[in-house]
């Protein structure tokens, strides 16, 4: 993918979050009322208001993580003979006032330490990092700090988005029995681009955001809060990437 689409992609898919459309919705109701468009002022406000109890609402987004979270069981802790352990790019902060540790985003490191249970559970296999040009640099610092020999990491660095992620390490692990490491709610996914290219990793769900509810239900309303608009918006990102690997599989 070019630089370009890529850029379009992010771009798009930013601007259909719910949070993002809360935010236009309210803006432009703004600017009707300041405009003295009173009806198209009340629709957009009320709406905003209404979207953003749904997407706060505990019952909404426990209920739509559950289906992604909960296609692949968690790992046995048992050896499977692996050669190799992937661990799936998160996001990280660069700022020189964090420690190591606290640079990588709680998905990386959710993910890094299950990978890493993985892959002492398998003597003699081997830990893939992935992600951008810095992630896997520096989750392999992370790793090094915490006792895993430099000699055992490898680095995928050059990938921008999931796709292109399993595309490069494709290469890396064909032929050689191995598991895949990533959010739970983002595993679906990611499995179902490493089928498409051929191969059957074992997957190893980490980083799972429905943990205080885990047989969530239409009464599981609670007062809004943060925690809960942000799990609808992990979740609404898998169900869009998800949609849009159906749609390039529709038109190929």
């Amino acid at each position: 993918m070019t630089a370009i689409g890529f850029a379009l992609k992010k771009i798009i898919s930013a601007c259909v979050m719910p949070l993002s459309l809360i935010v236009f919705l309210l803006t432009f109701g703004c600017v009707c009322l300041w405009l003295k468009r009173y009806r198209a002022a009340r629709w957009c406000v009320t709406s905003s208001l209404v979207l953003l109890l749904v997407v706060s609402c505990t019952a909404i987004s426990d209920l739509s993580l559950l289906p992604l979270e909960e296609q692949y069981a968690k790992w046995d802790g048992r050896a499977s003979d692996l050669a190799l352990v992937v661990v799936m790019g998160a996001s990280q902060s660069d700022a020189p006032r964090l420690p190591l540790t606290n640079r990588p985003n709680s998905a990386a490191i959710y993910r890094l330490l299950e990978g890493l249970a993985v892959y002492r559970a398998n003597p003699g296999s081997k830990l893939i990092l992935s992600g951008d040009e810095v992630h896997p640099e520096l989750m392999s610092r992370v790793a090094v700090a915490i006792g895993v020999p430099a000699a055992d990491i490898l680095l995928q660095a050059r990938s921008h988005d999931t796709e292109e992620e399993v595309k490069l390490l494709a290469p890396m692990v064909v032929g050689q029995r191995f598991a895949v490491v990533t959010s739970a709610a983002h595993m679906p996914r990611t499995m179902q681009l490493f089928h498409a290219a051929g191969l059957e990793p074992q997957a190893v769900p980490a980083h799972f955001l429905d943990r205080d509810n885990p047989h969530p239900n239409w009464h599981d309303f609670k007062l809004p809060d943060a925690d809960s608009i942000a799990r609808t918006e992990f979740a609404a990102h898998e169900y869009m990437g998800l949609a849009w690997l159906s749609v390039k599989a529709w038109f190929e």
